[in-house]
This record gives structure tokens, C-alpha cells and sequence, in this order.
């Protein structure tokens, strides 16, 4: 703790006369970083047997981009019982030239061209550039988020190669160590705090000896996304990038499945935790394999492999489909009823997991969404041709469902079977009507006792031997017909008949013949008294014409 003490007295004191002399300690500059926002640092060692490797990283676009002309100041300290605290300034470290990235590293080098582009390339995103209206809300947070997005694309390339972290002034080698000594180290960002107040990082207790290779320490766990995809996940997010290896089962050889190393892009938000890293291995085929993974940490050193995972991928492939060529429909010789259908089909690859095929059959009015088998069990894999029942059946879609051994079906296009009925429906019974005194007649009968009866058909005379005529259009399922009737015609009668109609357009015989009589509501004519005698006391007779009216 004393060490920690001593090591903070004297990085503070270090610290500030980097600053001055940068600042030339000018009282203004002061007074101008008054109540600052403090930027962070955040720094890792790694050791060798003989060396010390310091990576850093400010927290965000600003503090990167301002701290980078200034660069920061290396600082070690080391402790002897007889000589106290040593410091040594051991470097200034920032981002070499652009001419020096061409001479270092070769125009084929893709990563070291991201390098130098996020550190020198210009960008030409501005306030007044915007898609957003210039110099508003939105135009400021479009800029901030193409900063962001530069300072995330530096920071992945730095971590991925330390070569170029070190090219970007954000990574430092410490060869000037004695092997199994402690050290303390601390990073000064040297901007002045007029700019940014940037708040230096210290490590202490590195131990100069050869440090083990990290673990990856997590386990993996799958899911099956499709017929060839397998999803990988792991929780543990502490590395950077990954590289995923797999082997058959029944091999040793192992493959990678990554080209480049692979860094996930699944991560949580507010309302949720870090989901992990994902992976999807594409272009499977069904079998047992084995994965492992390896991480990469922020020196770009790569971890030892995880456990081994074991993964099956089953045969989700369905068969290719069948082509139904032809439905053709039996009859009953007496009745004409339809009752069988033979099917044919053809299907040009007969896969080894082939098991068999399953005739089906739609019409959303009997069987709702579902599809009904028209056999009881799978036909061979090698018919091609099916007699069905189809008694009680309408005219519907047929398909032919190909099942492999793991229970993957595939359908060929449904195809129309057409049955026509040729049987009529019965006609409706119990005819009766009324009628009031403005002519209203209302007419009913009892339904069809056929089930796909459709609607009714109501014929008309004035004669029950005069020919019939059709008075209505169709009227569904109704069992009501209504009429307005003249009721000063002379003639007083009116007969009717009806039928029924299926839904295949067939017509029932007619219904027993209905008599509507037409009351008459008008007084008749008078009669014409004719002649009165009389034939004894207290007898009268009288004789008159009778009215010419029938009723």
C-alpha cells in the first residue's frame, strides 16, 4: 500500500510537469478547465519473460481524437531497498506519420489501411452536411455517431493487431526490464486540460515473467436454425474476436470455419443483458460434429481452446416433390355416383431415405384449414399410381406429400379433382302461405333433407294445367318467399311449386302444388228483385236475379 502511495506522490508530480511544460502552465488555461468532464483511460499489461507490453484505450471518440496530436507519456517506476522509488520516463507514444504507415506496412495490408484512415483520413461529415437540417438536433447527433462509429472501427483494429495499436499510439513494449522484478507503470495523456481533462491509468505489481496462456473459459451451447445451419453461442464477452474450429465426429481432422477473425455483433441493450457472442455455421449437411473456440485478447494473443462442444445436426431436408399428373374419377354403374378416384404421379429422384408417399385432399367447406389423408397408411416409395375412396367427397385439391425416414415432407403443386354430382336433391315439403288485405302473401316450407342442398327455385300458374313459370332469384338456404299479389283480378286462385337446387347446380323434382286462394275483399254486385206475389194470408213470395259475381 506504501508502494501504491509512492508510486501515485510521484506519477502526480510527473504528470504535472508533462503538462506544464506542454502548457507552458498558463493561469488562464486553468481557470479555463475549471469543473471539467473527466475522461477515463483504460490500460492492460501483458508480460513476457523479459518484457512488458502496456496496451491503452480513452473512452470515447473526443478523448481519442483531441489526446492524439499530443500523444501520451510511458512512465515507470521500480523499487530498491536501498535506493527507494526510481521513475523513468521511458516514452512518448503517438500515431506515426501517414508516409510512415505506406513505408511500414505494405498497400496489401487491409488492416493497416484502416489504421491509417481512421487515424489521418478526414471526414466529410459536418454540421451543414447533414442529412438533418444543418446546425440542429439531428445533424449533431448524425455527426456524433459517424465519430463513434471511427473511434469503434480504431479501437477493433488496434486490439486485433498489436503492431498496428503500437502504429497508432495506443500500445507500448517495455524491453529495458530485468526478468522477475516489479514494476508499476503509469500511461500520461499529455493533452492539457484547457483542451480535455484526461485522466492518467497506473498498473502496478507487473511481474516480469512468462505470463500463461489465457483460457477462454466459457462453454458453448447450440441451436438448430435450419437443414444446414448450425448457431452457436458462448456467454463470456471478454475477448475480442474469436476463431471457430470443427471436426467430424468420427474425425480428428479439425477445420475453421471463419476466415478472418470473427467478432460477434449480438449484444444486449438497456432492457436486456448481453445476450453473448453468436455464431452461424452455414452449409451443413446432417451428421454428428465437435466445435471449439478461441479467443482473442486485446494484444491480439489468442487464447486456449474451450471445451469441446458436440453438435447433431438431423436431416431436416424434405424429398424432392412429386408431379400429379392425372385425377380420374369412377362411377357407380346404377346410381352414377362417384366413388373412386385414381391418382397418378411421377417423381424424378428417388432419394435412399425415401419412405413412401400420403395421397391428401382439401375443401375448406367440409374439413376447415386441414388436409385430409385418402389412404390409411404411406404408399410404397416405388408407386406411382393410387386408387382413393372419394365417397362423400367434393369437388377439392389433392396433393401428393413425399415423407423421408426422418419424417421431412415435401408436397407436389394440388392439383383440382372435379367431382361433378349428378344426383339431385331432394325437394322441400309442407308448402303453406297467408295473405292479408293488401295482397301480402307470405309463403313457407319445410328445407331439403339433402345435405348440399343450395337454394330454392319458386314456379308460378295462374292454371294448374298452364305451365309453370320461375318468379324468384335465389335466395340461399331461405325457406320464405314473399309476394304482393293484386287481389281485384278476376281470377281468384294461384298455384305453385317449388325446387331445390345443390350446390353442383342439379334440380330437385318439384314440390307437391300449392293453392293459394285470393280472398275477394270487395262488396259483390246487387241482386235484381224480380217479382213478389202472394198466395195466402200472411204468406209472401219474392224471385230476384242472382249478383254475377262466382264467389
Amino acid at each position: 500500500k506504501t508502494k501504491r502511495h509512492i508510486t501515485a506522490l510521484l506519477f502526480g508530480l510527473a504528470a504535472c510537469s508533462a503538462v506544464a511544460q506542454t502548457t507552458g502552465a498558463d493561469s488562464s488555461q486553468t481557470q479555463a478547465a475549471a469543473n471539467p468532464v473527466v475522461h477515463e483511460l483504460r490500460a492492460l499489461a501483458r508480460t513476457t519473460s523479459n518484457s512488458v507490453t502496456l496496451r491503452w484505450a480513452p473512452d470515447d471518440y473526443v478523448a481519442w481524437k483531441l489526446t492524439q496530436p499530443y500523444g501520451y507519456s510511458i512512465l515507470r517506476v521500480s523499487f530498491d531497498k536501498r535506493e527507494g522509488a526510481t521513475v523513468d520516463t521511458l516514452a512518448e507514444c503517438r500515431p506515426i506519420s501517414l508516409d510512415e504507415f505506406k513505408t511500414r506496412f505494405p498497400a496489401t495490408d487491409s488492416l493497416a489501411a484502416a489504421a491509417a484512415q481512421v487515424v489521418w483520413g478526414a471526414s466529410d461529415l459536418t454540421l451543414d452536411r447533414t442529412k438533418s437540417r444543418p446546425q440542429n438536433m439531428g445533424s449533431v447527433f448524425e455527426v456524433a455517431d459517424q465519430q463513434q462509429n471511427i473511434y469503434s472501427y480504431a479501437m477493433v483494429v488496434a486490439e486485433q493487431r498489436l503492431d498496428l495499436a503500437e502504429a497508432m499510439g495506443l500500445a507500448y513494449t517495455d524491453r529495458k526490464v530485468e526478468p522477475g522484478r516489479q514494476y508499476d507503470y503509469v500511461i500520461v495523456p499529455l493533452v492539457p486540460d484547457s483542451i480535455i481533462h484526461h485522466r492518467r491509468e497506473a498498473i502496478h505489481d507487473v511481474v516480469v515473467q512468462a505470463a500463461p496462456r489465457p483460457a477462454f473459459g466459457a462453454q458453448l451451447t447450440d441451436s438448430i436454425l435450419g437443414p444446414h445451419d448450425i448457431m452457436l453461442v458462448w456467454p463470456d464477452l471478454r475477448w475480442s474476436f474469436y476463431d471457430i474450429e470443427w471436426r467430424a465426429a468420427d474425425s480428428q481432422e479439425w477445420h475453421k470455419a471463419n476466415q478472418r477473425p470473427y467478432m460477434s455483433m449480438e449484444r444486449g441493450d438497456e432492457a436486456l443483458p448481453d445476450t453473448g457472442s453468436v455464431y452461424v455455421h452455414r452449409g451443413m449437411q446432417p451428421g454428428s460434429y465437435v466445435y471449439r473456440v478461441y479467443g482473442y485478447d486485446a494484444f491480439g494473443e489468442r487464447t486456449l481452446p474451450s471445451e469441446e462442444h458436440s453438435v447433431t445436426l438431423p436431416d431436416l431436408v424434405p424429398p424432392e416433390a412429386a408431379h400429379l399428373w392425372q385425377i380420374e374419377i369412377l362411377r357407380e354403374q346404377k346410381t352414377n355416383l362417384p366413388t373412386q378416384a385414381v391418382l397418378r404421379w411421377k417423381k424424378e429422384t428417388q432419394e435412399p431415405d425415401l419412405a413412401g408417399f400420403l395421397p391428401c385432399y382439401f375443401n375448406q367447406e367440409l374439413l376447415g384449414d386441414q388436409w385430409r389423408p385418402l389412404t390409411d397408411s404411406l404408399l410404397s416409395p416405388r408407386d406411382s399410381v393410387a386408387t382413393v375412396d372419394i365417397q362423400g367427397l367434393k369437388t377439392g385439391l389433392v396433393t401428393i406429400a413425399c415423407y423421408d425416414t426422418n419424417g421431412n415432407m415435401n408436397h407436389s403443386l394440388p392439383m383440382q379433382m372435379i367431382i361433378a354430382d349428378l344426383v339431385p336433391p331432394l325437394p322441400p315439403t309442407r308448402l303453406r302461405s297467408v295473405i292479408d288485405v293488401d295482397g301480402n302473401m307470405t309463403m313457407a316450407w319445410h328445407p331439403s333433407r339433402s345435405i348440399d342442398a343450395d337454394h330454392y327455385e319458386i314456379y308460378m300458374a295462374n292454371d294448374s294445367t298452364h305451365e309453370f313459370a320461375l318468379v324468384n332469384d335465389r335466395v340461399g338456404n331461405d325457406t320464405i318467399y314473399t309476394e304482393q299479389i293484386q287481389l281485384d283480378l278476376a281470377q281468384r286462385h294461384r298455384y305453385y311449386k317449388i325446387k331445390t337446387v345443390d350446390k353442383e347446380g342439379n334440380s330437385s323434382e318439384f314440390s307437391e302444388m300449392h293453392v293459394r286462394y285470393l280472398p275477394n275483399f270487395i262488396p259483390p254486385t246487387a241482386c235484381v228483385l224480380d217479382t213478389i206475389w202472394v198466395e195466402e194470408p200472411g204468406r209472401v213470395h219474392a224471385a230476384w236475379l242472382p249478383s254475377p259475381q262466382n264467389d
